[in-house]
Parts: C-alpha cells; structure tokens; sequence
C-alpha cells in the first residue's frame, strides 16, 4: 500500500531531446521510434514536463532513446541532481555516449555500471549525485 503522500502523474507520451511527433511501433513485449511505426506518438522533453519539480531519481529504459531523452532533461537534471539509472544495451555506442554527456554537465556525478543478466543485457548505467 503506498503512502497517502504518494503522487503519481502518467503522460500518455514519449520523451526525447526536443518537443515533436514520431510513429512507435508497438511490438510485443517491446516498442520503439520507428518510421515504420503504426501509432503516432507526442514526444516531450522532461525539462518542458517536470517544470517546478525536483525529483531525486530518474530511470530510463526507453529502447534507444535515453541519449536523446537526457539531452531534454538537462536543465532539470543539471538543477536537481538526482540519481540517475540509465540503461545503456540498446546501442552500443551508449555504453560511453551516455556517461560522456553526464559527464561533460559537470555535476560530479560518480558512474557504475551493472549488467542484471547476461551477455551484457539489461545494463545499467548508475549515476549517483555527490
């Protein structure tokens, strides 16, 4: 049972580096951005969303889109500074592009990496605020 404090808010939307519309291609068990995508999905920036709000964690795990979704979260990351779980096994080119645009915000987070099964699925990309 969650505590009457609790809130919770769910956007029937996706999120990424700038405000606009993209297909999803909506596959069992897993989904994406795709131009071949048969539903027409908004796309929002977490910094536009979360205006007036400081969380203290943000996960990701958004089959590919997590580089550009922390691009439109950088003001409310950069302000806040909660931890981070990111995951990074969609691309491959995630594995350092991920940490590097973390890094490069100057934050003084420190990074671990974790794969929960494996061959390298389902890694994580922790990022956790001094």
């Amino acid at each position: 049972m969650l505590p009457e404090t609790t809130l919770c808010v769910l956007f029937p939307c996706g999120v990424g580096r700038y405000p606009h519309s993209a297909f999803f291609n909506d596959i069992a068990g897993s989904g994406s951005i795709s131009r071949n995508g048969t539903s027409l999905i908004h796309i929002v920036t977490l910094d536009d969303t979360l205006k007036n709000f400081n969380p203290t964690m943000i996960k990701m795990d958004i089959e590919g889109e997590e580089y550009n979704a922390l691009q439109g979260a950088k003001k409310t990351i950069t302000q806040s500074k909660p931890d981070l779980a990111i995951c990074v096994y969609h691309r491959i080119s995630d594995y350092w592009m991920i940490p590097l645009l973390i890094h490069s915000w100057n934050l003084g987070y420190k990074f671990y990496l974790r794969a929960h099964s494996s061959a390298t699925m389902e890694t994580v990309l922790y990022a956790v605020a001094p």
